[in-house]
């Protein structure tokens, strides 16, 4: 085998593996936050207006 097969070899294993990882690194945060967003409440929290006694409107 040729240095050069050899390195054509582990450069297409290479390109495999950083294909799949990028893929993965893509993925999992975007699944992350689809998966926070369904556990998140609809309705805002507010706190109802109240005017102080003694406040000068």
């Amino acid at each position: 085998m040729s240095k050069d097969t050899k390195h054509s070899k582990i450069d297409k294993s290479r390109r495999a593996f950083l294909e799949k990882a990028g893929k993965t690194a893509v993925a999992a945060p975007a699944a992350a936050l689809l998966l926070a967003a369904g556990t998140r409440t609809t309705k805002a929290q507010v706190v109802p207006y109240t005017t102080p006694p003694g406040a000068v409107l």
